[in-house]
C-alpha cells in the first residue's frame, strides 16, 4: 500500500464531496415539492451507477484486497458507497455530523 495511492483516493473523495456539496446547496434552496422530485431523480441516477456491475465489482474487489493489507484504507474505499449523503445536508448532519461541521453546513 503506497502513500501515493492513499493520497489519490483521498483527493478523489474530496473532489467528489465538493461536487456533491454544490448539488446539495442547489437542492436545499429548492421549494419543497421540487426538492422531493429532485431527490427522487438523484436517487435513481446514483442507484443506476451503484448497480452497474463493473462499479460494484471493482469496489468490492478493492475493498476485499485492501482489507487484508490496510483496514483504514479499505474503510475509506467503502465510504464511497454512501458518498451521496454529501448532497443531502440534513442526511449528512444526521449520519456524519463531524463532516457537516467540517464543511460548514451546520
Amino acid at each position: 500500500m503506497t502513500e501515493e495511492l492513499r493520497e489519490k483516493l483521498m483527493e478523489l473523495k474530496e473532489e467528489t464531496i465538493q461536487k456533491l456539496i454544490v448539488y446539495g446547496k442547489q437542492h436545499s434552496e429548492m421549494p419543497d415539492a421540487e426538492r422531493q422530485s429532485s431527490c427522487n431523480r438523484m436517487v435513481m441516477k446514483m442507484g443506476g451507477m451503484a448497480s452497474n456491475p463493473n462499479w460494484a465489482n471493482t469496489m468490492n474487489e478493492c475493498f476485499k484486497h485492501y482489507s487484508a493489507i490496510d483496514r483504514t484504507f479499505s474503510n475509506e474505499i467503502s465510504k464511497f458507497n454512501i458518498i451521496t449523503q454529501y448532497a443531502d445536508f440534513e442526511l449528512l448532519k444526521k449520519q456524519a455530523p463531524a463532516e457537516a461541521e467540517r464543511l460548514g453546513l451546520v
